[in-house]
């Protein structure tokens, strides 16, 4: 009846400065904090409570004494991870994690996910061909962190598809009994744990 109280689909996760966390707002900039507000409109949200004097002592062990990674690899998994909770696909990247069975890749991204909370999805490379992709769009819109997690990876599967979630600034979204197709805003960030890379 009141079309004009409506929200569309640009409306919503337009707010690239901040983080939709559990209890509220952070702005990214100054972590300034904010309740949650009808002013913000968001689809997904973290799962855990923004707290300015937490730390994460675990996290760091299992970075620096579990995996024993050098400094420089710590820093990168950290700046990425930091990108996650932003809009931002500039850059254009995908992080890949490559380790033999049980060096911790999973448990990384386990634990990034547990975080991320509805910001987070988890695909396989083949989910992104064919009649799979054709209604996938619509489990995308709105999330941060997109995580494939695959044994062996085949250089077929990482296609034009893939290429557009790191690259595009839009991607089509179509639902099972509605017509017509919508382009919704990237966010996505996707990550890629394999045990080794595809052959030439």
């Amino acid at each position: 009846m009141y079309t004009e109280r409506g929200s569309t689909y640009d409306d919503f996760d337009m707010d690239d400065e901040w983080f939709h966390a559990d209890n509220g707002w952070v702005c990214l900039i100054s972590l300034e904090f904010q309740e949650h507000t009808p002013r913000r409109l968001s689809r997904r949200k973290s799962a855990v409570a923004y707290d300015s004097d937490s730390i994460c002592p675990v996290y760091d062990k299992f970075l620096d004494e579990d995996l024993k990674l050098k400094a420089d690899q710590v820093r990168v998994i950290d700046q990425f991870s930091g990108l996650c909770l932003t809009n931002d696909i500039r850059y254009q990247k995908m992080l890949t994690l490559i380790g033999r069975p049980g060096c911790g890749k999973s448990t990384l991204l386990n634990c990034w996910s547990d975080v991320f909370g509805e910001t987070a999805v988890e695909r396989k490379l083949t989910e992104l061909q064919g009649e799979s992709m054709r209604f996938a769009g619509s489990s995308f819109v709105g999330a941060r962190l997109c995580w494939f997690d695959e044994v062996d990876v085949k250089k077929a599967e990482m296609g034009n598809t893939l290429g557009t979630l790191i690259t595009g600034n839009t991607f089509n979204v179509e639902r099972k009994g509605v017509t017509g197709i919508i382009k919704a805003k990237n966010t996505l960030k996707c990550v890629l744990t394999a045990n080794k890379l595809p052959m030439n």
